[in-house]
């Protein structure tokens, strides 16, 4: 679920290597096997005291060795990839992909649901009490599904024990008691 959901949102797809016979395996191991020579050998034996450090080494190495002629050839990695494949890469996204998690909690009585890793509570209509809802849940939003329709996005909030109540999906009478 988490794999076809970051394929759909970087609008990509994901191939997976054969189980038994795999023909491309052998490849991607071959370049690690290339990277792991040219760059990890630079630094192995020094001692870095940030990450920021460590990464610079990296990028400039990792750009060295895209930047150096292939063997028996007149072109680079960074050459090619200039001249065939960036045209054919479409811009990211404007939001970066979020991780969600998901539980499954009951409607309340005060149409609010509690649980299921959500620190607060989340409010919606009175028809779904007493219903099963599903929670997806990122850092920053939850989103709730009754039967395979969204029927809620909320904002995260933090803080915990409190209520986050939107008075849209409130009755009439809690609207009334509410105010």
């Amino acid at each position: 679920m988490k794999l076809f959901d970051f394929a759909v949102h970087y609008d990509t797809t994901i191939l997976l290597a054969q189980a038994y016979k795999p023909r491309d395996k052998s490849l991607v191991e071959g370049a690690v096997k290339i990277l792991y020579t040219r760059i990890y050998s630079v630094f192995r034996k020094r001692t870095f005291y940030s990450l920021k450090d460590l990464n610079n080494i990296i990028w400039e190495e990792l750009e060295k060795h895209n930047s150096k002629k292939l063997s028996g050839r007149s072109y680079s990695r960074k050459g090619l990839f200039i001249e065939i494949e960036r045209q054919e890469l479409s811009p990211l996204p404007q939001t970066r992909y979020e991780i969600k998690q998901q539980s499954f909690v009951t409607v309340m009585q005060n149409v609010h649901v509690c649980g299921g890793g959500i620190n607060n509570i989340r409010a919606f209509h009175i028809k779904y009490i007493r219903k099963k809802v599903k929670l997806l849940y990122s850092a920053r939003q939850v989103e709730i599904y009754y039967k395979y329709n969204r029927i809620a996005v909320h904002k995260r909030v933090k803080t915990r024990y409190s209520y986050t109540t939107i008075t849209d999906h409130m009755a009439s009478t809690h609207k009334f008691i509410t105010q």
